[in-house]
């Protein structure tokens, strides 16, 4: 019987005292361990509701019947699987990397689809890499002593996927000190001399490009606070194994992470690694062995390729339809789905009857991306010039798109039915583009930020000026954009963060944005347009006050 005088209570514990004995060992366990038992208690909660993403409705258009999510999640994870394969194959930085044999599988994919299409003029340059890329050779983090453990642990998904500083090969072996996020606050009165420092990395900003650890690192690495032997960046992404993302400057100052060695931990290795920390004892430190060495291949070893095909429209002036297929890990937000989307497009594009297609459509899958993180259209246009003054339109640049929202309440995640709006780039802010996206976006019902803005700071740059290399060039860019938390890392295809049926709505919002451009030249969209801002966005006061922040 219940006890009347007793009132029933939601709270875990009563005093700082009893919170501390609740918790202080319930949650150390091995980072596989604590995954299965949070699945486990989640489960007891939580039970999965089976549903779709929120319809949007919109009119279906029968034109566009043969854009299919089917279609596009096919050739998404054709990509994916060749990045599967590089894993396979034992590379610690594994994906379609720049240059390297996956890239051109995936370049091939591309040229060989493009022409079942019924494509005629389907072109493939191949090129040296324009940019030295980082190639990790040993990669090993383990911990040697600790209170806690009988025998050494190895963290096995450690990786440096950036440049970095080097160990000798046997590593380098120190005691772990963790500085949090490495405010100056937080480093204050400490002497990281010769120690191993753990570095808890924010994301809070909108995701791993936007790491508070770009500040940090740079604040422990002049050796204001004695020089360490190296860092652990610990990337607080809850779900993800590996994370690709930087220490160094952006904007592809990757530079700066040559100052020190440097490894990162996924988030549950890394929370493990802390609370060993946590229970060390001040006889008996926690010591790790690190070690970091890799090369730089450029040109001379790496090759890749730009590839594109034509198809012609009633007028002479085309459409350029630009995506990466180069990436890291999976690569199924950045950029596997995106590029499937695309191919789906094309497909449909290529089966009109010409007297359909106002304007030609070109699809460029730019070769030599990820780092920097602008792909060899200078190259393109270079090979191409005449064609991008006289005949382009325009560029319709999609990056990334298709991806979920998450639902995060403490440890409750899981994937919802709502995708991540995405962000509009028009360079030159034309009100006829503005009105066309947005009747789009009205159409197809699709997630979209309430700002558009005028950067070009992707594969589109290299027709802009102070990038290009020509003059004459005039050009235009547009397209729709997502950076959010999955970039970069193994979240994407683990925790199934993509929406195909999102992304057969965004092929057939590009071909109506072509469609709509029928009729329009190019004097057109450039009246009443605006100037491009002065200084690349990367390098703006903008991003020094948001990084002057860590």
């Amino acid at each position: 019987m219940t006890n009347p005088t007793k009132k029933p209570t939601q709270n875990m514990a009563s005093s700082p005292e009893e919170m501390i004995k609740i918790l202080a060992d319930i949650s150390f366990q091995k980072p596989e361990e604590l995954s299965q038992t949070m699945q486990s208690l989640h489960e007891a909660h939580f039970h999965t509701l089976e549903m779709e993403e929120t319809p949007r409705p919109y009119v279906e258009n029968s034109a566009f019947d043969d854009i299919l999510a089917d279609d596009i999640e096919s050739f998404a994870m054709k990509l994916v699987d060749i990045s599967k394969q590089s894993r396979a194959d034992g590379n610690i930085l594994w994906g379609r990397i720049q240059g390297t044999q996956y890239e051109q599988q995936a370049q091939d994919l591309v040229a060989q689809t493009l022409r079942s299409f019924g494509i005629d003029d389907v072109r493939q340059d191949e090129f040296p890499i324009r940019t030295p890329q980082w190639l990790p050779t040993l990669n090993e983090l383990t911990v040697t002593a600790s209170n806690e453990l009988t025998a050494p642990y190895t963290f096995h998904e450690a990786i440096t996927p950036f440049p970095s500083g080097q160990t000798p090969s046997e590593g380098v072996e120190a005691e772990v000190l963790y500085v949090g996020q490495g405010t100056a606050a937080e480093l204050s009165g400490r002497d990281l001399t010769g120690k191993i420092v753990l570095l808890q990395a924010d994301f809070s900003g909108g995701g791993p490009m936007y790491s508070s650890a770009r500040t940090a690192y740079s604040r422990i690495a002049t050796g204001q606070y004695g020089m360490p032997a190296g860092v652990i960046a610990w990337w607080t992404l809850p779900g993800a194994k590996q994370i690709a993302t930087r220490v160094g400057a952006m904007g592809g100052g990757d530079s700066v992470g040559t100052a020190l060695p440097w490894i990162s931990l996924g988030y549950d290795d890394g929370l493990y690694l802390r609370k060993l920390l946590d229970r060390a004892e001040q006889d008996q430190p926690l010591k790790i062995r690190m070690c970091v060495q890799g090369k730089m291949e450029d040109g001379s070893v790496r090759s890749s390729s730009n590839v594109y095909g034509f198809i012609p429209g009633k007028s002479d002036k085309y459409v350029v339809m630009t995506f990466h297929s180069d990436s890291y890990f999976y690569g199924l937000h950045d950029n596997a789905g995106t590029a499937a989307m695309v191919m789906a497009a094309a497909k449909h594009y290529a089966s009109r009857p010409i007297e359909d297609r106002g304007h030609g459509l070109l699809i460029l899958s730019v070769g030599d991306h990820e780092h920097p993180g602008v792909g060899a259209t200078d190259l393109f246009i270079e090979q191409n010039h005449q064609f991008v003054r006289d005949n382009m339109l325009m560029v319709l640049r999609p990056e990334k798109l298709g991806l979920i929202a998450l639902t995060k309440e403490g440890p409750i995640q899981a994937k919802s039915n709502q995708a991540i709006p995405a962000m509009q780039l028009i360079t030159n802010r034309s009100p006829r583009l503005l009105n066309i996206f947005k009747e789009a976006v009205d159409t197809f019902a699709l997630p979209t930020a309430d700002f558009y803005y005028q950067d070009p700071a992707a594969d589109e740059t290299h027709f802009h000026p102070p990038f290009s290399k020509f003059d004459d060039l005039n050009a235009i860019s547009t397209g729709w954009a997502i950076s959010s938390y999955a970039y970069h890392s193994t979240a994407d295809y683990d925790l199934g963060l993509i929406s195909f049926k999102l992304l057969e709505k965004y092929a057939k919002a590009h071909i109506f944005i072509v469609d709509n451009l029928n009729g329009l030249t190019k004097q057109d969209l450039l009246e009443n347009g605006s100037q491009l801002p002065e200084h690349s966005i990367y390098s703006s006061e903008l991003f020094k006050v948001y990084y002057g922040n860590f």
